[in-house]
């Protein structure tokens, strides 16, 4: 039909990976808890929101594309141990990046860190379930920035209200927008945002000089 089609394949790839430092850093430093408790005067219960470092930790990337390996760069000055599943990933590559290929069961086992980043496919969708979850550390972190059907979220919700884990950051959900009676939103120990993290105005401005650039060729 004679029409011209461009993507901008790229524009995403750092503020996703950004992303998901933020809620590492947010999670292990209890950043909500910190600004709750000062909000309500109670500088008494500083011990009680003692948060940790993630210096040294070891971080489990789930899909080691783009934004996978921008965030295997980002948290480099940490000194993070990195490992990822990743089926159709390089070898050398991810040997490259100091990343060690493993399977989801070892992942989710030892990290203490889980980041999404897959795509969703058939063969993806509800990849994180009840029975994974139970993998994770009792001080582990999951955070999804991908796409909220790759998690059973009720399970997820199970899991973080029985405190199984320590926390999780999401940026996605099965639902979108989230109800407000969704009862994520009634738990402490979870960051939320509305599917919008990685979205900041220097995104659109890529974006849009990508845009420009595919109308001008």
């Amino acid at each position: 039909h004679d029409v011209a089609l461009f993507n901008a394949p790229h524009a995403l790839n750092h503020s996703t990976a950004s992303s998901v430092l933020l809620f590492m850093l947010a999670l292990a430093k209890k950043l909500p808890q910190q600004d709750r408790v000062t909000r309500s005067g109670r500088w008494d219960l500083q011990a009680s929101v003692l948060g940790s470092e993630i210096q040294g930790r070891t971080l489990g990337i789930v899909g080691l594309g783009r934004s996978g390996r921008e965030l295997v760069r980002l948290v480099a000055p940490f000194g993070l141990r990195v490992m990822a599943y990743s089926p159709n990933a390089d070898p050398q590559q991810a040997a490259e990046l100091g990343v060690r290929l493993t399977t989801l069961d070892e992942l989710l086992h030892e990290s203490d860190f889980v980041s999404l980043h897959c795509r969703l496919t058939p063969q993806t969708r509800g990849m994180i379930g009840e029975a994974e979850l139970a993998c994770l550390k009792p001080t582990a972190f999951f955070i999804n920035v991908a796409r909220g059907e790759l998690v059973d979220q009720e399970s997820l919700v199970q899991t973080l209200r029985s405190r199984l884990i320590a926390g999780a950051g999401l940026d996605v959900f099965d639902r979108e927008p989230l109800p407000a009676d969704d009862p994520l939103l009634t738990l402490d120990n979870v960051i939320v945002t509305p599917h919008w993290s990685a979205s900041t105005s220097d995104v659109w401005q890529a974006t849009a000089q990508a845009m420009t650039a595919g109308m001008l060729r």
